[in-house]
C-alpha cells in the first residue's frame, strides 16, 4: 500500500483543512481571532479566496466547543436571498433556523416568527437572540457568518448589520448579551458590506489579518514529505519562492511534489505544467477565479487592470485604503502591500500569470483606447503645469 507521502494525501487542496488534519498551520490570525472572541468583540476576517478563512473558522470552532462554549455557522451561500418584503423575512427566518439547528435548540420558531411579523426585521433579529437563544443557553455563544459577501446587493443587508449592532448595543441594558458574539468571514471590504457608518458594527470591530505562510510556517509541511530533511526543506523553499506562502498554492504544489517522489526539481515542473502552461493556466481553479474577477467589464475593473499593468511594469505605487481599484486587486488576491505600503504582485506565480502583456490582451479595444487617452491627458496636464511654472 502506498504511503501518505507517496500519495500526497497528507495535504488538503481545494477544501477547508478540517481540525483533524495535521497539515493545518497555525498563524498569527488564529491567536488574534481567539483573543477577539475572548474579548467579546465583533471580529471580521475579510481576505481573498483560498486564503484559509473557512479552515481558520473550523479550527476555532473546535477549540471553543472543546471548552464548553457554543458556536454556530451560518453559510450565506446556502441562504436564499431574493426579493424584498416577505422575502426578506424568509431570509432572516432561514438564518434563525440554521442557528437553532447548529446550537441544537428545540423551539417552535415558526409560531414565534409569525407573532413577531409586525416589527422590523432587525428588531426581530435582536429579539430572536434575546428571547430564544440567550434564554435557552448559559454558555458563551459565537455565531460565524461565512461567505458574508453574499449579502452585498441584497435589499436587506443593512438590516443584518444593524441587527449585529443592536445586539452589541443591547449589552448596556442587558449585560447577558455579552455572552453573544459574532464573526463574519468573506471576500469583501467593510464599506462594501455596510456603506452606512451609522449602522456599521465594523467601526468598533476587530479586523483579523490572514497573512500568507511565512517560510518558518511553511517548513511545518515537511512531515508530508517524509519528515525533516534537506530535501524536504529544499522543496518547501523552492515552493515558497514561487508562491510566497499562499496557502492553497503551497499545499497544491507540495502535494504534487510528494506524488512525484518528493524531489525539489519537481517544483518548477509542476508550476510550469499545472499553472503556467499555455493550455493549463486558466484550467487551474484559483487562477481562473482571479481572471474572472478581473475581466468583468466595469469601469472599476478597467481601472484595476490598468493599475495591475503599472505595477507589473515596475511603477512604485503605494497602498491607499480609499482606492477602489486597489481593493479589487487585493480582494482578488493578486497584489499585496509591503511593510512600507508599496504595492507589489502577491507572488512570483501570479506575477508570471498576470503580466502586463496579459492585461493588454484582456482589455477590450475601447478600454485600451480609454486608457491611452487618459495617459495622454495626464501627460498633457503635467506639461501645461510645467509650462505655467516657467
Amino acid at each position: 500500500m502506498a504511503s501518505v507521502v507517496q500519495t500526497g494525501d497528507y495535504f488538503v487542496v481545494g477544501n477547508p483543512v478540517q481540525p483533524d488534519r495535521p497539515c493545518y498551520i497555525n498563524r498569527a490570525s488564529d491567536k488574534a481571532l481567539r483573543q477577539g472572541i475572548d474579548d467579546r468583540q465583533f471580529c471580521y476576517v475579510l481576505s481573498p479566496k483560498a486564503s484559509g478563512k473557512t479552515s481558520l473558522m473550523a479550527h476555532t470552532i473546535r477549540a471553543l466547543r472543546e471548552e464548553g462554549q457554543l458556536a454556530a455557522v451560518v453559510d450565506l451561500t446556502q441562504i436564499a436571498a431574493r426579493g424584498e418584503g416577505a422575502e426578506a423575512a424568509r431570509w432572516y427566518y432561514s438564518i434563525a433556523y440554521r442557528i437553532l439547528r447548529e446550537l441544537r435548540l428545540k423551539f417552535d420558531l415558526q409560531s414565534w416568527w409569525q407573532e413577531k411579523s409586525v416589527i422590523m426585521n432587525e428588531q426581530r433579529f435582536g429579539d430572536f437572540f434575546w428571547e430564544i437563544v440567550m434564554a435557552n443557553t448559559i454558555a458563551p455563544i459565537t455565531i460565524f457568518f461565512d461567505d458574508i459577501e453574499r449579502a452585498i446587493g441584497t435589499p436587506f443587508a443593512k438590516e443584518l448589520f444593524s441587527g449585529f449592532r443592536f445586539c452589541y448595543s443591547g449589552r448596556v441594558a442587558e449585560p447577558d448579551f455579552s455572552r453573544l458574539n459574532f464573526v463574519v468571514l468573506g471576500v469583501a471590504t467593510p464599506r462594501q458590506l455596510c456603506p452606512d457608518i451609522t449602522t456599521s458594527p465594523f467601526e468598533d470591530g476587530r479586523p483579523i489579518e490572514l497573512d500568507d505562510f511565512s517560510i518558518e510556517e511553511t517548513y511545518q509541511l515537511a512531515r508530508g514529505l517524509g519528515g525533516e530533511s534537506e530535501q524536504a526543506r529544499s522543496v518547501l523553499e523552492r515552493t515558497y519562492e514561487w508562491v510566497g506562502g499562499q496557502p492553497y498554492l503551497t499545499q497544491k504544489i507540495v502535494r504534487g511534489v510528494a506524488r512525484r517522489g518528493g524531489v525539489p526539481e519537481q517544483v518548477d515542473r509542476i508550476v510550469a505544467e499545472q499553472f503556467l502552461g499555455q493550455s493549463t493556466t486558466w484550467e487551474e481553479p484559483l487562477l481562473n477565479h482571479v481572471r474572472t474577477l478581473l475581466t468583468q467589464r466595469t469601469v472599476r475593473n478597467r481601472q484595476a487592470l490598468v493599475l495591475l499593468r503599472r505595477i507589473g511594469r515596475g511603477a512604485r505605487l503605494y497602498y491607499h485604503s480609499a482606492s477602489v481599484p486597489q481593493q479589487i486587486l487585493r480582494l482578488a488576491g493578486v497584489i499585496t502591500a509591503r511593510p512600507d505600503g508599496e504595492l507589489t504582485t502577491r507572488n512570483k506565480l501570479f506575477e508570471s500569470a498576470f503580466t502586463a502583456r496579459w492585461v493588454s490582451s484582456v482589455m477590450p479595444f475601447n478600454w485600451r483606447v480609454a486608457a491611452v487617452a487618459a495617459a495622454v491627458a495626464a501627460a498633457v496636464a503635467a506639461a501645461l503645469i510645467v509650462a505655467a511654472v516657467w
